[in-house]
């Protein structure tokens, strides 16, 4: 019986295809757990940052770039600096 060779992707291709989580972070604070209990529908939280700030993108964890928030259509999007 012959054998049929089937193409395999080649281990670059793999980790190429491999899925990863891509955050956009605007600003971090840090609060008090009883500030954190207090809020609640309408309560505001007051960030250093600016207002037209660059966000943070992180891939896995790992910030890659910076970017500026964007509307796509009516969606959010990130466009990198």
């Amino acid at each position: 019986m012959k054998s049929v060779a089937t193409p395999q992707r080649s281990h670059a291709d793999r980790v190429l295809a491999t899925n990863v989580q891509v955050t956009a972070t605007l600003a971090e604070k840090t609060i008090t757990m009883g500030d954190a209990l207090n809020l609640v529908p309408g309560s505001v939280l007051r960030f250093s940052q600016r207002c037209d700030a660059s966000l943070r993108i992180d891939v896995s964890g790992k910030a890659i770039a910076s970017g500026k928030a964007v509307k796509v259509g009516d969606r959010l999007g990130v466009q990198i600096d």
